[in-house]
């Protein structure tokens, strides 16, 4: 990889990383504290797009930077956990199940409707 690509890993990760925090603060306003919905609408959107992009066979420097950098920032495996965490640690283990089960069933279709709709367009 070039060193502009590194650049723009760099700079698209930043980006990511603002507007995943946008994103959360922003429902997190609006919603109650039980369920993190921001970070689930967060990852919902980053399987979304992460499997279109594989639907397009996007490739090299352009994957890279999409995926990796800004959708590899976008999204967090950390958050979704300490979050499941927290929810599970403040007694309401419904919530919990829920958030867990629910953004893996809804990350994987996400993903699988961003995959076949990008295949299908291209």
């Amino acid at each position: 990889m070039t060193a502009w690509v590194w650049v723009l890993v760099a700079v698209c990760g930043a980006a990511g990383a603002v507007g995943r925090f946008a994103v959360a603060q922003a429902l997190a306003a609006r919603t109650s504290a039980t369920f993190p919905l921001g970070t689930f609408v967060v990852n919902s959107v980053g399987a979304f797009l992460a499997g279109s992009a594989a639907g397009a066979h996007l490739d090299g420097a352009v994957r890279v930077v999409l995926v990796g950098g800004f959708l590899g920032a976008f999204t967090t495996f950390s958050t979704w956990m300490v979050e499941a965490h927290r929810v599970g640690h403040a007694h309401h283990r419904r919530a919990t199940v829920v958030y867990v089960g629910t953004t893996l069933v809804v990350g994987t279709v996400a993903a699988g409707v961003g995959w076949f709709l990008a295949a299908l367009l291209s």
